[in-house]
């Protein structure tokens, strides 16, 4: 298990607001066999402004689910499915994402 914690200033153009938010991301890593492995993660981003560019609170969650197969040494790909829950004025959302990632290490 591991985690992994920001926290960002992002700036739009056009827009004289900046936006702060934190965002937590917790990830759960399990072996499959030999090489491959199951891999599990929920972010949440949490917005310290509330301005024309973000609300404060939270703002968008996310959850993973998928495997990592090695390709190489330094290389492995991870496939899997991404839900993201949108927090908006008016109606939330929810997008449902197929997602190929690669990883490399150097």
């Amino acid at each position: 298990m591991t985690g992994r914690t920001r926290l960002e200033q992002r700036f739009f153009e056009g827009q004289s607001d900046n936006a702060i938010r934190f965002r937590q991301q917790l990830r759960l890593t399990a072996p499959i066999n030999d090489k491959v492995k199951a891999v599990f993660y929920t972010e949440s981003f949490i917005g310290f402004t509330s301005n024309d560019v973000q609300d404060d609170g939270v703002n968008l969650w996310r959850n993973f689910a998928g495997i990592n197969i090695p390709i190489s040494k330094n290389i492995s790909i991870e496939p899997g499915y991404l839900n993201q829950y949108v927090v908006r004025d008016g109606a939330d959302y929810i997008d449902h994402v197929a997602v190929i990632a690669i990883g490399m290490k150097f």
